[in-house]
């Protein structure tokens, strides 16, 4: 019996378990990063992330083009703010 191959097999499958797990736990805040595309009112930027569109508030000045780090609070998709505008240095 080969022991490296059977610990192998079970770390893979204990790891796949767990970021199943994360994938799955809808009351976590999820965070990424994200390019403004251009402001749509006071407060208000629209930023690209995987090819979509969505708007997202922010009290950390912004400009078209910088790359920001987004938050969706317990994964809610409807109220996504900006943490960190990594372009320009600047942190909730």
């Amino acid at each position: 019996m080969d022991y490296n191959e059977i610990v192998n097999t079970i770390t893979a499958t204990i790891l796949k378990q767990v970021k199943k797990a994360l994938d799955t736990r809808s009351h976590s805040d999820k965070t990424f990063k994200a390019k403004i595309t251009g402001q749509s009112g006071p407060g208000k930027y629209q930023i690209l992330y995987c090819q979509n569109s969505y708007t997202v508030s922010s009290t950390i000045p912004c400009n078209n083009q910088d790359t920001v780090r987004v938050c969706a609070p317990c994964n809610n998709w409807q109220d996504l703010f900006v943490v960190e505008n990594i372009t320009g240095g600047k942190r909730l």
